[in-house]
Order: C-alpha cells, then structure tokens, then sequence
C-alpha cells in the first residue's frame, strides 16, 4: 500500500489534471492533514510565484480537498483531516475512515459501500445519494 504525503497527493492531482479518475486504490492516507487551513497555506505558496493560480487540487466552494471522482477503493483513511473536502462521486468501497475528519464534506453520489468509519466526524456532510 503506497504512502502519500500532502505534497505527494496535490502532485498526483496537478499531474492527473485534476482529480477526477485518480487511483488512488490502497492508498496510505492515514493521518493526511489536508484541513482547509493547511491548503490555503499551500495555496498561498503557489499564488506567490503564481498570482491568480486555480490549483486543481483545491474545491473553491469549500476550499477543501478537491477528490472528486477519484478511486480511493480500500484506502487507508484513518484519522485523516479532510474537512470541507470534495468527494463527490468518489469510490471509497472498503476505504478505512476510522476517526476521519470529514466535517462539511461533499459526499454526495459517493460510494461508501462496505467503508469502515468508526469514530468518523461526517458533521454537516452532504451525503445525498451516497450508498
């Protein structure tokens, strides 16, 4: 199961073109901070050689993570910050959300089929249409 950094992960995304069709299936999130704050800390680095940058990674109606559509099929999910992120459309089967942080995520249309999520926070999350 490969291990990603925060870094590692907005890379993948950039170099993707967003993402949408993204594999990230066993994927080793664990302890992912990808918390609002800390993107627009990494959001402010690119604008400073980048004035005006819309990096594909970043859901501006959130400023969350922007995953959407991706394939995160039995990854490793547990206790990652992910607050705001976007998620809709996003294949989580068997993904492992124990203690997340998906506070206001976007969910919707989400397969969640079989996705461990003890002790998550899906406070304010949009679910609708997730199975």
């Amino acid at each position: 199961m490969p291990s990603y950094s925060l870094n590692d992960l907005l890379l993948l995304i950039e170099q993707n073109g967003g993402p949408a069709g993204l594999d990230l299936a066993r994927a080793d999130l664990s302890g992912l901070d990808a918390s609002p704050e800390v993107l627009q800390a990494e959001l402010d680095r690119v604008r400073a050689t980048e004035p005006g940058a819309q990096p594909v990674w970043l859901w501006p109606e959130t400023g969350g993570l922007n995953l959407q559509e991706a394939n995160l099929e039995r990854a490793g999910l547990s206790q990652a910050r992910l607050s705001r992120a976007n998620l809709r459309e996003a294949n989580l089967e068997r993904a492992n959300l124990g203690e997340a942080r998906l506070e206001g995520a976007i969910l919707a249309e989400a397969n969640l089929e079989r996705a461990e999520a003890p002790e998550a926070d899906l406070h304010g999350a949009d679910l609708q249409g997730a199975n």
